[in-house]
């Protein structure tokens, strides 16, 4: 027990440091190509905090855990926007461009009835991962697309130069090597108590290994707004949200077909797309992402650990 919970404090620190080297790279990258951080936020930053789930997704379906496999997935997502956005709206009040969060929120939703439907039989196979890549690559094809479509900002003669292409890169990779490491040790550490006190895996899917693989977008997110990066912060967990359906399920199903629990199909799946529309609902009006909103995701967040309680 001494080991795991050495992991739980290495994984904590490590979670802590990567997410602050991220945004740093990340905001550092979006200056120099006269990106918006936004767009950052939508691709490097998402695509890389996700990448625990993706490892732990293909590992627990291959090695025969298809309800590990699923329910980290379906249960990052869910925590993604009650927990991680409601923790980070606490800390600060996010703001975001409408148009953007009205079009990537509408793939958000998207992609959760994309899986709902590909998965309603039971199985997701080969053709149906093939169909939830495709979807990936057509958004990341709009989320460019409509980047350029936007004339980009003169830069300040009165802001500090940016950051230096080898210092950004290199802050980008070491924050997501941190990223990846710290969740790795803190599922490892949580997983084995868990187990130890014979939860069925489903739940430890759904709840130990979803938190712990979100922690990257939490401490991400959390640094984010910090930095007063309030577009890194919300775009990173839409971002994330879609990348995990359409990506790593996808790739998860093409590499090797599993199964759906259905209790994932008649429950947890429909909350994952009741959040992503509430969110987009009530970002999408304008209406501020501040402290009374993450209080109702918190305690949203509770309602549903609750259920599987």
């Amino acid at each position: 027990m001494i080991l795991q919970i050495l992991a739980i404090i290495a994984g904590v620190a490590m979670l802590v440091f990567g997410g602050d080297g991220l945004v740093r790279g990340a905001v550092g990258i979006a200056a120099r190509l006269r990106m918006p951080p936004s767009l950052i936020g939508l691709t490097i930053v998402a695509m890389g905090t996700s990448m625990p789930e993706l490892v732990v997704s293909i590992g627990a379906a291959v090695g025969g855990q298809p309800d590990l496999s699923i329910g980290n997935v379906v249960g990052s997502n869910i925590y993604n926007i009650c927990l991680i956005l409601g923790i980070t709206a606490m800390i600060r009040r996010l703001t975001c461009d409408l148009g953007e969060i009205r079009h990537d929120g509408a793939w958000m939703i998207g992609a959760s009835a994309l899986f709902i439907g590909v998965a309603w039989d039971g199985l997701l196979g080969r053709l149906d991962g093939l169909l939830m890549l495709a979807a990936m690559g057509l958004f990341l094809w709009s989320a460019i697309r409509r980047n350029k479509a936007v004339a980009p900002a003169e830069p300040d003669a009165d802001a500090p130069a940016p950051m230096g292409w080898p210092k950004a890169i290199g802050f980008v990779a070491g924050g997501l090597l941190l990223l990846m490491g710290g969740a790795q040790a803190l599922i490892f550490g949580a997983t084995a108590v868990a187990a130890a006190l014979g939860v069925p895996e489903m739940i430890i899917g759904l709840t130990v290994v979803a938190i712990g693989t979100s922690l990257p977008e939490l401490f991400a997110s959390v640094m984010a707004a910090i930095r007063g990066e309030s577009g890194i912060a919300i775009s990173n967990v839409v971002g994330s949200n879609v990348f995990n359906l359409l990506f790593i399920l996808g790739g998860t199903g093409t590499i090797h077909p599993i199964r759906v629990n259905p209790q994932v199909l008649q429950s947890d799946a429909w909350w994952m797309i009741g959040f992503a529309v509430l969110l987009v609902l009530w970002a999408g009006r304008a209406l501020p992402v501040g402290r009374p909103f993450a209080a109702g995701l918190l305690a949203l967040s509770a309602a549903y650990t609750y259920t599987l309680v």
